[in-house]
């Protein structure tokens, strides 16, 4: 997810948008191509022949995308915990992933 596709988001919403992805810690530099069980595998939009993302982007850049454009950001936690057999990637409880409801104010 980049800011090209959050503006594509932002652009067909009139109300609300509910966002489930994982995100990077502030730290990550760089994120190698994602690669999911069985055959799908993402690595980001390229665009002359260079990734368009180094890495998932953060909490902080997608809600201040959303507040910027007046939306009220609210993050929503699950009130059981993760199975734990989860990938580390995909872990709620360690902010890897991440559901946010953003609503237009």
């Amino acid at each position: 997810m980049d800011r090209k596709l959050l503006e594509n988001i932002h652009a067909v919403t009139n109300e609300a948008v509910l966002i489930d992805t994982r995100v990077s810690v502030p730290t990550d530099i760089k994120t190698q191509p994602f690669i999911e069980k069985g055959d799908w595998k993402f690595d980001g939009i390229h665009s002359n022949n260079q990734p368009a993302m180094a890495a998932h982007p953060t909490l902080s850049l997608i809600k201040n995308f959303f507040v910027a454009r007046e939306y009220e950001v609210e993050q929503i936690k699950a009130s059981f915990p993760v199975y734990k057999e989860m990938s580390q990637n995909d872990n709620y409880d360690i902010g890897k992933r991440i559901t946010l409801f953003c609503k237009r104010q």
